[in-house]
């Protein structure tokens, strides 16, 4: 979550808070992976804090 985001509202009786959150991929790292060959593939791995 990214509380600093947050945001709250009131309207009509209702209370709305909107807190944001981490995008999955912040962070992430990609490497190369080889598999048997000379073809490399890459892959994305999460490497951030959850």
């Amino acid at each position: 979550m990214k509380p600093d985001k947050a945001e709250a509202t009131y309207e009509h009786g209702l209370l709305r808070i909107e807190v944001p959150f981490k995008d999955p991929m912040e962070g992430a790292v990609k490497i190369a992976i080889k598999a048997g060959g000379a073809e490399t593939k890459t892959k994305t791995i999460e490497g951030g804090r959850t």
